[in-house]
């Protein structure tokens, strides 16, 4: 799991987490970071979701093994255009 995350469950599971209608950005440097970071076992939907996550890695924008994905729009540096998941 990476340090740092604008949304994150550290050590418990969470059941039907919502997360929808976001705009986050982590702007920390070159840290692997992410704007979701979700434990393997959480169940959560995630949709219309705007994120940027501008880390010179290029690192996925979240980690949510039990997530269901919708509509989200992310980016990994400023300047680019965004991608549909």
């Amino acid at each position: 799991m990476c340090d740092t995350g604008n949304l994150r469950t550290a050590t418990t599971d969470a059941t039907n987490l919502v997360i929808v209608d976001n705009l986050l950005f982590n702007q920390t440097a070159d840290g692997n970071n992410k704007a979701i970071v979700l434990t393997t076992s959480t169940t959560a939907i995630l949709a219309r979701n705007y994120l940027a996550v501008i880390d010179s890695t290029s690192p996925a924008p979240w980690t949510a093994a039990a997530g269901y994905f919708g509509g989200n729009y992310h980016v990994a540096a400023v300047d680019t255009a965004g991608t549909l998941r």
